[in-house]
């Protein structure tokens, strides 16, 4: 998906003007009043960027590729992979042709599919009404 695809999930943070209102649940920036932010259905916090997003939900003590909550010391990625398949998907996607790198949202996307599915519902309908596209499955309302 594409970042623009985003845009919906964004909010304008509120708060008194001279001071900082929030900080970024990623990486702690200071969040001003007026500016504009990411605020994910499902996950606490508001957060700068889709990859303060995304290092929010595969960061720390979660999955690298699904987000689910792992027990157990860090000893190395291998330890935060819960499964062969997020294994196979980390390794192929996140290291080898990067195309779901830190900030690329297509984990968010991944995560949203499983954990918010009408939030991602959603954001692919306004997706494709911003292309203009209506696929077969939206024109049926089988959804």
């Amino acid at each position: 998906m594409e970042q623009s695809v985003w845009g919906s999930l964004k909010i304008t943070v509120n708060g008194n003007s001279g001071q900082h209102a929030a900080e970024c649940g990623g990486c702690g920036w200071w969040l001003w009043p007026g500016s504009q932010a990411y605020r994910i259905p499902g996950l606490r916090g508001t957060y700068c960027s889709v990859a303060c997003v995304e290092t929010a939900l595969f960061g720390q003590e979660h999955c690298r590729w699904c987000g689910e909550e792992m027990a157990g010391r860090y000893m190395s990625i291998e330890s935060r992979l819960c499964s062969e398949d997020c294994r196979t998907n980390f390794w192929a996607h996140v290291w080898g042709d990067r195309t779901a790198q830190c900030g690329s949202g297509k984990r968010l996307a991944v995560w949203l599919q499983r954990k918010e599915p009408r939030t991602y519902r959603q954001l692919v309908v306004a997706d494709f009404q911003r292309v203009q596209i209506t696929p077969t499955y939206l024109q049926s309302g089988a959804y």
